[in-house]
């Protein structure tokens, strides 16, 4: 059997090296709790994206466009009207 030196942490049972217990639970809920709030904050994050992409591709119109023809005259053509109009 080997001879534990007495000079270090591992050679003492009760001396102020020694560990809390409890403190070490607290500190392991602590981690725990952040952890939770940290996969909870990713999900809404996802989930935020997901919907921001959908809104985008189902909710604009792509059939919107801007004549130009080196006048001027600017006009605008409205895809969900079908009308033209000037825009100065």
């Amino acid at each position: 059997m080997d001879v534990i030196d007495s000079d270090t942490t591992w050679g003492r049972r009760s001396s102020r090296y020694e560990t809390d217990v409890r403190a070490l639970r607290r500190y392991n809920r602590l981690l725990a709790k952040t952890a939770r709030a940290g996969e909870v904050a990713v999900f809404i994050m996802l989930v935020t994206a997901v919907g921001g992409v959908a809104k985008v591709l189902w909710g604009t119109n792509f059939e919107n466009g801007i004549v130009l023809d080196g006048t001027t005259n600017v006009c605008f053509y409205d895809g969900n009207t079908g009308q033209i109009r000037n825009v100065e």
